[in-house]
């Protein structure tokens, strides 16, 4: 009898073998590699569809290395990768990836220029999609770019340092990318979710790139996605422009006498958005979203102090189809505040929330956007019981895999067994930003204070439950983390020592994680 999986087509084949690796890593496909020569081959697809430098490194000397390679879609490069490229290139002058689509360079938290002349080898005429993140941009990487990739439809450029011996200029960068007719996304940003660095010159280097001259050259491209971490200007020339119709995501910094020009843009899918300079209490920002009911992304930033009404928070709930919700503030007056320090996002502040927001509230709006896989709502929810909001977002929102809800959000250990062991949040990947982790179903804080072992067999037992009730968690961030039994007269027990007992093989429990993100600053 055939193997039923035999007959599937290829598409179906690789989908089904790709839950397998839903994780994010590929250990579990290594097993699938010996039970057949057609799964072997499937196999082999997906566990060189994205790889690093190095794995090339390691199939330098395999006599199969070009088959393997020839799977290569994505190429990903990191901070110390050069250190394979010797090897490499004495093995492959140009090393074969005929299938390479897309090139990567992300050097984790450094914030220094580097020189990645090395990487020009490994561009292939396929290549669509580069990004080069606190890259030293040179004219051989330039020229390599503009004619080995031709193609060349995505470019993502964050953090930009200029080369000592070649300065690029506004008009050089507008020649250069005309030189690629097929671009349909370009991304440039000074920061994303970085700090600044003392020593280099990105503000003055990005103002100069992206002037309003070049920028309206931008425009001039039927564009569908377009994010700059800049300004623009003439907006109300803007309807002039191709991207007026094609255009389905924009990132821009904008002030608040821009906003009602965006809302011309009917046809975008995502829409994120710095708003720069002071607002009013009387002006109502968010309301004026409600139209763009096509939206399934909305990230919104503000730049200074703002406070919402409930009115205006509600006002969300015209977006039914959204995916993603971001509403956050870094206000660079109190960002060093004490009160806002924990947590590793000590460049964010809550959003005061004025008025009375409810439970009932938070429930009104959780319900209306039942979507939602993404939410980050950084407001100051002094309203809300922890407990019932918790329990709602998991009821409402059963496909979340992010959730940041501010500073007055604690995780109880009773809400993770409130759905009779089934996962409480089945797709969560990301909890961050809790006030407090807290274990409220311990029977006698006092004894565990003096019993060193039965405080280790409770924290491992409440990681249990955390993990049954998030199996797929990945990170979670907390400022505090306290034992708390039913007795009012016993003290709650600090358990700030035993964080490192939750770090572990399968989870980043992370306090201060950062993250190369292509857009402006992130939460984490």
């Amino acid at each position: 009898m055939a193997d039923p999986f035999s007959r599937l087509p290829l598409e179906l084949k690789l989908i089904i073998l790709g839950l397998l690796q839903e994780d994010g890593t590929k250990r579990h496909l290594l097993h699938c590699l010996t039970v057949n020569f057609v799964w072997f081959t499937l196999i082999v697809r997906l566990l060189y569809k994205d790889i690093k430098l190095r794995a090339i490194w390691h199939l330098r000397d395999s006599p199969n290395s070009e088959k393997y390679l020839k799977h290569v879609r994505t190429l990903i490069l990191g901070l110390t990768d050069n250190r394979f490229h010797p090897d490499i290139i004495i093995k492959w002058a140009k090393p074969p990836l005929p299938n390479l689509r897309k090139i990567s360079f992300m050097p984790g938290s450094l914030l220094e220029g580097f020189d990645v002349d090395y990487i020009i080898p490994y561009l292939q005429p396929s290549v669509t999609s580069v990004e080069l993140c606190c890259v030293r941009w040179t004219s051989d990487l330039l020229s390599a770019l503009k004619e080995t990739c031709p193609d060349l439809t995505e470019l993502n450029i964050k953090r930009p340092f200029k080369d000592e011996d070649f300065t690029l200029d506004a008009k050089g960068f507008k020649d250069w990318l005309q030189a690629f007719d097929s671009l349909k996304s370009v991304s440039v940003f000074r920061r994303g979710g970085y700090t600044a660095h003392p020593h280099d010159d990105i503000e003055d280097d990005l103002a100069n790139l992206l002037s309003w001259p070049e920028v309206r050259n931008l425009l001039l491209r039927p564009l569908r996605r377009l994010r700059l971490e800049c300004p623009l200007k003439e907006w109300h020339n803007i309807y002039a422009y191709p991207p007026f119709c094609t255009l389905r995501e924009l990132s821009v910094c904008v002030k608040l006498e821009d906003i009602p020009y965006l809302l011309n843009f009917t046809d975008l899918r995502g829409l994120h958005i710095q708003i720069d300079g002071k607002i009013g209490p009387e002006v109502n920002v968010l309301s004026s979203f409600r139209q763009m009911t096509r939206l399934r992304s909305l990230r919104i930033m503000f730049t200074d102090s703002y406070e919402l009404k409930r009115d205006q928070i509600m006002s969300l709930t015209s977006l039914k189809k959204l995916e993603m919700l971001e509403v956050s503030c870094r206000d660079r007056e109190r960002v060093n505040e004490d009160e806002y320090s924990w947590g590793g996002i000590t460049q964010y502040v809550p959003i005061t929330v004025k008025g009375p927001f409810d439970d009932n509230d938070f429930d009104q709006l959780a319900s209306s956007l039942p979507r939602l896989r993404h939410a980050c709502l950084l407001f100051d929810w002094k309203e809300l019981t922890s407990n019932h909001v918790l329990k709602s977002a998991a009821f409402l929102w059963r496909q979340l895999e992010y959730l940041c809800l501010g500073y007055h959000i604690d995780l109880s250990e009773s809400i993770l067994m409130s759905q009779n062991g089934e996962p409480v949040f089945p797709k969560l990947k990301e909890l961050v930003n809790l006030r407090a982790l807290i274990g409220d179903l311990v029977t006698d804080c006092e004894v565990l204070k003096v019993d060193h072992d039965a405080r280790y067999a409770y924290t491992n037992r409440l990681r249990d439950r955390l993990q049954a009730a998030c199996p797929r968690l990945e990170q979670i961030t907390f400022g505090e983390f306290y034992l708390q039994d039913g007795c009012p007269e016993h003290e709650p027990l600090n358990m700030r020592g035993m964080i490192n007992l939750f770090m572990g093989p399968c989870w980043n429990w992370s306090r201060d994680a950062r993250k190369g993100v292509w857009d402006f600053d992130y939460i984490e």
